[in-house]
């Protein structure tokens, strides 16, 4: 999770880290006050590890965890990125992945054997060959991220799902499959083959964005992934015939038969317009004309003049309502 966070620990033998495992967990528990404390599911017949991820459930933000966890483990070797604390415990490199308690349960599950989130991942983005919006699956569930109306700018996210057996059943990945657990990486790479929706071709590097070339270009089981494939020539080409809306409707029907996802979708697309029009009706170009302010300045004060009607319904309203002159005359009374 952490990479290379610890720069002195090493790769600890199998019966080091479930050593290791009963003498960490019940210090995180303490350190944290609560049990809901998971050491993620790593291949069953791992015979090292060059880590431990940790989840711990939490519910607000947290204060001086950088001296707590001194307190805890004493004056040892800490790297955060983000939500993830990494130390140094006893030469292992422990990865503490502080995890939102609406995120734990996923959480759970798509940091299981390895990289097998990764790939359920790449599979799920490739469904449907979709471009009005991004299917995404990750830590925190399945969710899509709508773009605005002929373009590829993200204006929000919908989540169609937390429950992840449901996901499974959706692309046809057996769950009770996932459950037995898996001994080998090689059995995760044959696992994530039996959806009808895996395609070979999708997962090479140069179909991938930059973002996503890189990040995996990281990762060791990705590139064993791809090598594993050539050598057991595998190649799957996973067709979508059908025009888009066929393979959006069948998402809405599968995880969202009360229509709950699309109507927040259509909100999310008809806010946007909205914001789109009341911005052409006043915007920073007329506040410079006007007052001859620059930059930074304009940001500041627009920013100002809005939080004035405590929101966006309001705020929309009147500038709808008012001509241009009108409005500038609020604007200078309210915030110059």
């Amino acid at each position: 999770m952490g990479g290379r966070a610890i720069k002195s620990s090493r790769r600890f033998l199998r019966n080091e880290y479930f050593e290791a495992v009963g003498t960490l967990v019940p210090k995180v528990k303490e350190l944290f006050n609560t049990d809901d404390v998971h050491v993620v599911q790593s291949l069953l017949l791992k015979d090292s590890f060059g880590d431990m991820d940790v989840l711990i459930k939490t519910t607000d933000e947290m204060s001086d965890i950088r001296q707590l966890i001194i307190d805890c483990f004493g004056n040892v070797e800490i790297s955060r990125n983000s939500n993830v604390w990494s130390i140094d415990y006893n030469g292992l490199q422990v990865d503490l992945i502080l995890t939102h308690k609406s995120n734990y349960e996923t959480a759970k599950i798509f940091f299981s054997y390895n990289d097998l989130g990764n790939f359920v991942g790449k599979l799920v983005n490739n469904y449907g060959k979709l471009t009005s919006i991004r299917l995404r699956y990750g830590f925190d569930g399945l969710k899509f991220s709508v773009f605005e109306p002929n373009t590829r700018n993200n204006i929000g996210h919908v989540y169609l799902t937390k429950d992840m057996s449901k996901v499974f059943d959706f692309f046809q990945l057996s769950w009770d499959r996932f459950l037995e657990g898996f001994n080998t990486i090689e059995d995760v790479f044959a696992y994530v083959q039996t959806s009808p929706y895996f395609d070979s071709e999708s997962f090479e590097y140069e179909n991938l964005n930059h973002i996503n070339k890189q990040r995996n270009k990281k990762r060791p089981n990705y590139y064993y992934f791809l090598e594993w494939m050539k050598t057991n020539n595998v190649k799957v080409k996973c067709e979508f015939p059908y025009e888009e809306d066929y393979y959006i409707n069948k998402l809405f029907y599968f995880f969202s038969p009360d229509g709950s996802a699309k109507k927040e979708m259509e909100r999310i697309i008809a806010l946007h317009e909205l914001k789109k029009h009341v911005a052409s009706l006043f915007n920073g170009s007329h506040v410079m004309e006007a007052f001859n302010l620059q930059g930074k300045d304009i940001t500041s004060k627009m920013s100002e003049y809005k939080e004035t009607f405590g929101g966006f319904d309001k705020y929309s309203e009147f500038i709808m309502c008012n001509s241009l002159d009108s409005i500038l005359f609020d604007f200078k009374s309210k915030v110059l």
